[in-house]
């Protein structure tokens, strides 16, 4: 709303993102003033800067409608060799990597995480997967746009955050709003 519609002569942003309520929340509100950024907003466990919020001089939000960013594929496995599925030109191998979660307190957790074409493997630790498909003859895949490499989303949103004028906050919002406009199937 303008400013010259409000009593204090500021404007004001409303916003309403459509995310379910959760205890704990999932929203967690933060002020991230050093040199260059002056950021204050609503951000998420993990996310380096502010989702939704205001600079000293711009705000923003967002509405949530489910948008259409995540598929999943069933991969076949090769019988005679399992670290191979099949792909549309023949056999592929599944990149595999190690990834350690350090624990404060407790033995650091190592696993492995398996890649196909499509994203990561799912059913090899989710365990409804495993009661839906068989898993030693089928892999379930994940797509999903935040995990593509061109996806610019956090560095868009990053530069929302710093943005000094108009031309930098529309650069930075065609970054992050980039993620959706490239699936081509409305997602």
């Amino acid at each position: 709303m303008s400013g010259k519609l409000t009593a204090s002569g500021k404007p004001i942003l409303a916003n309403d993102p459509h995310l379910g309520l959760s205890a704990p929340a999932i929203w967690y509100f933060a002020h991230l003033d050093a040199p260059g950024i002056n950021v204050i907003g609503g951000t998420l466990p993990g996310v380096p800067a502010v989702v939704l919020g205001r600079t000293d001089k711009f705000a923003w939000s967002f509405t949530n409608t489910n948008p259409d960013v995540q598929d999943l594929y069933i991969e076949q496995i090769d019988s005679k060799n399992p670290g191979m599925y099949r792909g549309p030109d023949g056999l592929l191998p599944f990149k595999v990597r190690q990834e350690i979660i350090d624990v404060k307190g407790s033995p650091s957790i190592t696993f492995l995480i398996k890649d196909t074409r499509h994203g990561p493997v799912i059913s090899d630790s989710y365990a409804r997967a495993k009661k839906a498909i068989d898993t030693d003859r089928y892999a379930l895949a994940l797509r999903w746009t935040a995990l593509d490499v061109e996806n610019q989303s956090v560095v868009g949103l990053l530069e929302m955050n710093r943005a000094k004028d108009l031309d930098s906050l529309k650069l930075a919002l065609r970054k992050k709003l980039c993620a959706y406009a490239k699936r081509g199937d409305g997602g």
